[in-house]
């Protein structure tokens, strides 16, 4: 427990029987044992107060990760119908943005709408 062998506790033992006699000893095993018990009480309640504040922590945090993740894909759709509308796909040999221009705008308008929705 406190890294001692069995040759020590039992020096501990007996120079505390000699100390305190054979009348008191048992009610100080009783109140170091209710000490030891109190502290490990003590102690699982912390803890589970940490965990639970992480636990809470973590899922605000995975919510709106999933809220912003949810808001990415319509936004870039949107911006793609927008692209598409602007540039007849049925023409568009004969019009003046090219199929990488086209990709390239798409792009951007995704990026930027990403940084707008991050922004708070």
């Amino acid at each position: 427990m406190f890294g001692l062998n069995w040759a020590e506790v039992t020096v501990i033992a007996v120079v505390t029987l000699v100390l305190l006699g054979p009348e008191k000893l048992p009610s100080v095993m009783r109140l170091i044992a209710k000490f030891y018990s109190f502290l490990m009480k003590l102690k699982a309640d912390f803890t589970k107060v940490v965990e639970d504040n992480l636990a809470v922590m973590e899922k605000e945090k995975l919510a709106k990760q999933l809220s912003d993740l949810k808001a990415v894909p319509a936004s870039i759709k949107k911006e793609v119908d927008d692209a598409l509308k602007a540039c007849d796909l049925a023409t568009m040999k004969d019009a003046s943005i090219s199929a990488p221009d086209l990709r390239k705008e798409v792009k951007l308008a995704a990026e930027k709408d990403q940084s707008d929705s991050l922004q708070p």
